[in-house]
């Protein structure tokens, strides 16, 4: 008697042990995908059950979403959700049922984050320019995160996260760590394009957002201007490619655009009228202009502007300008 029961006790140990190893083979191999891993606020996810252990298109599928049945039936492994406002919590629970009559369960909590990243060119713009001042090669530019990271209520500060910066898709180690939301770093003279890429996250790992961001370069720009004796430089009204002068005279002001801003007392300028070299009297960006004695009444005035040691930045403008119309 006694050995027949320690049969059945090792046996049932056996089976046990079966059952509880089979149900662990089914755990790992049912996993969820997700469209977007770490999701923002108010983002449609689609979650999709994929298994090896068990055919899921056989299989009896729920999908709870904060604790409400949102899906049920055979075969149902995709569903999709939206998220909630930053700091808001979904969670999601996907039972199944195997065909083998198998019951496993995995859940989700998602708490969505968002961060911003903007840039900021190092270039010159004139001090009435309102604009954004735009990127140009080798010029050094100034990157910042914004993060809005809300946990239980409370928005975490920007300086107890942990950013994880990527350029060109090569971590930079240097540039990542605890409060390390902004830096500066030159471009290359080869690129014309910038990808940054970064992971926020907060200490205990549970919240997380990701930003990229594509910086594009572009070449500098000159903008020329009419000068009035009175009124100074009219920036309201650049001047176009041909321009009918009402006058033997006119004074006109060339503005470098995008330029590098630690350098830009150091641009050579060169101008020309109808093919030949001339110097302005004053200033290198503005010259008086009349029309020439004996000469056509048309003119082409022309100005190349250069960066002394980067041969990317440069800029030529022209203006073909029609005297005593």
């Amino acid at each position: 008697m006694k050995k027949l029961f320690k049969i059945l006790f090792f046996s049932c140990i056996l089976i046990s042990l079966f059952f509880f190893k089979d149900t662990l083979a089914v755990n790992e191999s049912f996993v969820v995908n997700f469209s977007d891993e770490h999701p923002g606020p108010n983002q449609k996810i689609d979650a999709k059950i994929v298994s090896y252990s068990f055919d899921e298109n056989r299989s009896e599928i729920s999908w709870y979403l904060n604790g409400s049945l949102a899906l049920s039936g055979k075969g149902e492994k995709n569903f999709s959700f939206t998220t909630g406002k930053v700091g808001s919590k979904t969670a999601l629970l996907a039972v199944i049922y195997s065909q083998e009559g198998i019951r496993v369960e995995k859940s989700y909590q998602f708490i969505p984050a968002e961060v911003d990243v903007l840039w900021e060119a190092k270039t010159h713009t004139p001090a009435s320019y309102k604009g954004k001042a735009m990127i140009s090669r080798e010029t050094v530019i100034k990157i910042t995160a914004f993060p809005d990271f809300v946990y239980n209520g409370s928005k975490l500060s920007p300086s107890d996260l942990y950013y994880d910066w990527e350029i060109n898709y090569k971590k930079k180690p240097d540039l990542s760590g605890y409060g390390k939301r902004s830096f500066s770093y030159k471009l290359s003279n080869l690129a014309s394009e910038e990808n940054i890429k970064l992971t926020v996250s907060s200490y205990s790992g549970i919240l997380i957002a990701e930003k990229t961001i594509k910086i594009k370069t572009q070449s500098p720009e000159i903008i020329f201007y009419e000068e009035k004796p009175l009124e100074g430089p009219d920036y309201n009204n650049a001047l176009l490619d041909e321009l009918d002068l009402f006058g033997s005279e006119i004074v006109i002001r060339a503005e470098p655009f995008f330029f590098s801003k630690n350098s830009v007392s150091q641009l050579s300028y060169n101008w020309k009228m109808n093919g030949q070299s001339f110097w302005p009297d004053y200033q290198p960006n503005v010259v008086d202009l009349r029309a020439p004695e004996g000469a056509s009444a048309s003119s082409l005035v022309s100005l190349q502007i250069q960066h002394p040691f980067i041969l990317l930045q440069s800029a030529v403008k022209s203006i073909k300008i029609n005297f005593g119309l």
